[in-house]
C-alpha cells in the first residue's frame, strides 16, 4: 500500500482523492468534536486501492484528536460519479459492544485538491 501523503502527492485519479476525503468526513461525523484537523488528526492506514466497481472494499484508519485514538474500519464503494464511505468504530466500555456508523456520499469531481 501507499502512505496517504504519498498517495496525494502522486497524480492519482479523482476517485482516490475523493475516497480519502470521504473517509475522513465519515470519521469526523462520528467524532462529533470541534477542532479536528483532517491532515493531522485523521490518518488513513496504507492500503491497496482497487476500483470497487460496485463491490464494497475496506481499509483501516485512526483518529488522534479525541484522546481515545479510536480505530476505524472504512468500507467504500466507488461508482462512476460518486464515492460512498461507511466508517465503523467499535467502543467497549463496561457495556455491550457498541458500533458507531457514519455514511458519506461525495461526487467524484467535487473534491478540490
Amino acid at each position: 500500500g501507499i502512505e496517504e501523503r504519498e498517495m496525494l502527492k502522486c497524480d492519482v485519479p479523482d476517485d482516490v482523492a475523493t475516497l480519502l476525503w470521504s473517509a475522513k468526513e465519515s470519521m469526523f461525523k462520528i467524532l462529533g468534536i470541534e477542532g479536528v484537523d483532517f491532515a493531522r488528526h485523521l490518518s488513513i492506514s496504507p492500503f491497496r486501492y482497487t476500483l470497487s466497481s460496485g463491490e464494497a472494499r475496506c481499509f483501516e484508519a485512526e483518529e488522534f484528536r479525541s484522546g481515545q485514538n479510536r480505530h476505524f474500519r472504512i468500507y467504500y464503494i466507488c461508482l462512476p460519479d460518486f464515492v460512498l464511505t461507511l466508517a465503523v468504530v467499535s467502543v467497549l466500555l463496561y457495556q455491550p459492544f457498541i458500533i458507531y456508523l457514519s455514511v458519506d456520499v461525495i461526487p467524484v469531481k467535487s473534491y478540490g485538491r
